[in-house]
């Protein structure tokens, strides 16, 4: 691509004493947040990288979405998950392959992931010394969350007309005081 760029492998926790530096933009994207532990210290890592006047913003799936049945036998939306847990990990059934590759032969086959309320997204942002701008919450997911989404001409995945209008996806802006 004919960029400059730099990788560094690190702990996101540990990424202070990995990496020097702020930028204008530090963003996170879709399967970030619900392999976080603890989104607080998260929020205090990625606000430490931006700079005065810059922003901090994340697009990830929304955590009503991570608490629906995704069984394709299951009609219409149903809750089979907790939604606020407060970074208790959630430890889901033993499946075959995974979400990138779905026949793949894992000796691990039990996931366990964190959901974060949106409450706790918010409240981190601000505590970590960032100021929030916005937070979008969208109808229509990125990926095949639930297997009867089907994906529309822009490229995400909806729910069949008729059902109930829920969150699959969240984006959040927070922009560091000048």
């Amino acid at each position: 691509m004919g960029i400059q760029a730099r990788f560094v492998e690190s702990n996101i926790y540990d990424l202070p004493k990995e990496l020097d530096g702020s930028f204008d933009i530090v963003f996170a994207s879709y399967g970030v947040v619900c392999w976080l532990p603890d989104f607080p210290a998260w929020a205090g890592v990625a606000s430490s990288f931006v700079k005065p006047g810059g922003f901090f913003y994340l697009v990830d799936g929304h955590p009503l979405f991570s608490a629906m049945d995704d069984d394709p036998k299951t009609e219409g939306v149903q809750l089979l998950y907790p939604y606020l847990t407060s970074g208790v990990p959630q430890l889901y059934p033993e499946v075959e392959g995974s979400y990138a590759v779905p026949d793949a032969k894992l000796e691990h086959r039990r996931t366990a992931e964190f959901a974060h309320d949106l409450g706790e997204v918010v409240t981190s942002l601000i505590e970590s010394g960032l100021q929030v701008e916005f937070l979008r919450e969208w109808p229509f997911c990125a990926w095949q969350a639930l297997p009867r989404m089907t994906r529309s001409d822009d490229g995400f995945y909806r729910l069949p007309q008729g059902e109930p209008n829920v969150p699959f996806m969240y984006s959040v802006r927070a922009r560091k005081p000048a």
